[in-house]
């Protein structure tokens, strides 16, 4: 809830001065020296809303709203001195949690508004695809299926990191030969490659619950996976790892010139069948040449020197574990598809809730 940026920490919100509160569990308004009987009691999964209306007429007069579960149920008028408020919230209880929505609107847009822009938001979140069709949080294989470079790639924007360690598919159609496959690679991974198969990645094949490890033999057995079934992959960092560190193994990724200028580039162009904007970055980046980018890629520069534990799960169980050296950019989430029909649901957050 709102509070004023120089409240002290670990003071109940509300409980000072220009600072305002709502206890989820009574419903309990806390505005400094007062407290009452306010709203609705709140319950696991239920959505709580806080708000401030400015006006411009009424100068440092402002307006705090809250809602429950996309009702708003009460309003408090403040004056602001000086400063801003800030959104805080506080948890008293082991075993709380929460999830945040810093884009959240309101009044709240018509249903079909908000799937469109929840869709753009998943669409955000993968940054290079290749032969799959992306509709929101699903991705379907639009291959042929003809050869093993015919890889359906969808790779995500941002790599794992120690507050975002995990994330999970749900298999929705396994078509003809569930060549599913979910891992790691670093960011300039081959797009024509399935995960696992080159250096710098590591996967968790369905078909055969193979985990492969930068070639293209399986190394370890896991259980198989079909129609039904969540895959998950994961990365256990070090307690010394910083969250500053993965942006330094980012910086180090952009100062190297880690790919040289490719030569003998072709006029052959993959298919992509994803989003307009996207489509056309990737042509331009990875679609136009045969060349294996990893050819090109001295072993040393996908190993910035730490070590973590990938792991895999298969419908929330843990079937493999290994140490990886993680590359410069950090590990980025990789899926592959590799056979026609092959559907899945991705969730990158599956922890947060």
């Amino acid at each position: 809830m709102p509070f004023h940026d120089n409240a002290r920490g670990l003071t109940p919100i509300g409980s000072t001065r220009n600072s305002i509160g709502l206890n989820l569990n009574g419903g309990v308004l806390f505005h400094s020296p007062e407290s009452f009987h306010y709203g609705p009691r709140c319950r696991n999964r239920d959505i709580v809303g806080v708000g401030v209306r400015f006006t411009p007429k009424q100068g440092n007069n402002v307006t705090v709203f809250f809602t429950h579960n996309g009702v708003e149920f009460g309003s408090r008028s403040l004056v602001l001195s000086g400063q801003l408020f800030v959104p805080a919230v506080s948890l008293n209880s082991p075993g709380e949690r929460v999830r945040f929505r810093f884009d959240a609107v309101w009044p709240r847009m018509s249903h079909s508004l908000e799937e469109d822009m929840q869709c753009d938001h998943l669409d955000d979140a993968w940054a290079r695809l290749s032969d799959v069709i992306l509709n929101g949080d699903v991705i379907e294989y639009a291959g042929s299926g003809a050869t093993h470079q015919d890889v359906g790639f969808a790779q995500a924007a941002q790599p794992l990191s120690p507050s975002a360690h995990y994330f999970e598919l749900e298999i929705l159609e396994a078509g003809e030969g569930c060549f599913i496959a979910i891992g790691v690679a670093h960011k300039q991974y081959s797009i024509k490659q399935h995960p696992g198969w080159r250096k710098g990645s590591i996967a968790y094949h369905a078909d055969d619950g193979q985990i492969f490890i930068e070639n293209g033999q399986g190394e370890d057995r896991g259980p198989v996976c079909e129609k039904g079934d969540r895959m998950g992959c994961g990365i256990l960092f070090p307690i010394n790892l910083e969250g500053a560190g993965l942006a330094a193994f980012e910086d180090s990724l952009a100062d190297r010139s880690a790919v040289p200028e490719r030569k003998q580039l072709n006029d052959q162009k993959l298919r992509h069948l994803n989003y307009p904007r996207q489509r056309q970055h990737n042509r331009d980046l990875w679609a136009m040449s045969r060349v294996e980018i990893d050819d090109y890629i001295p072993q040393e520069q996908l190993d910035c020197g730490v070590s973590v534990k990938v792991f895999f799960t298969k419908n929330g169980q843990i079937v493999c574990t290994r140490e990886m050296a993680l590359p410069p950019g950090g590990f980025y989430p990789t899926v592959g598809l590799l056979s026609r029909g092959e559907k899945v649901r991705v969730d990158m957050q599956p922890l947060s809730g």
